[in-house]
């Protein structure tokens, strides 16, 4: 719930959650599709962070950043702008692994000017 101090909109904290999702499948094309096992709500302009340990192959992707261009329905695909054609195939091993992970890399604040302007403590619109 938004607190209202004049003109001023004072939005709630909101934590990153989860802090990641673990990931079930990644296609090798361009851009590169990623399937998760947990809803979330990340959203398309989020920029994401991937760990990828030595066992599920596709080391290539380990320690890369990326932005997602599109999210489905479901939650469960992420589409990112990564070109994985020439990239290890991703595997899930037998046992003994690290879950290989996606995270948000920062955070995407949408803001939307049409239902309430922002406004600074002197009521000046815009800064």
């Amino acid at each position: 719930m938004a607190i209202v101090y004049g003109d001023n909109i004072y939005l709630p904290a909101s934590p990153v959650t989860p802090p990641f999702l673990t990931i079930s499948s990644i296609t090798r094309t361009t851009p590169m599709v990623v399937t998760v096992t947990t809803p979330n709500s990340y959203v398309a302009g989020q920029k994401v962070h991937f760990t990828v340990p030595f066992d599920y192959g596709m080391t290539q992707l380990d320690q890369v950043t990326g932005e997602i261009l599109s999210v489905s329905s479901s939650n469960l695909i992420l589409t990112v702008a990564i070109n994985s054609t020439q990239f290890d195939s991703f595997t899930i091993p037998s046992s003994g692994s690290k879950p290989a992970t996606v995270a948000p890399a920062g955070s995407k604040n949408i803001y939307n000017i049409l239902q309430a302007s922002f406004r600074s403590v002197d009521g000046m619109e815009g800064n």
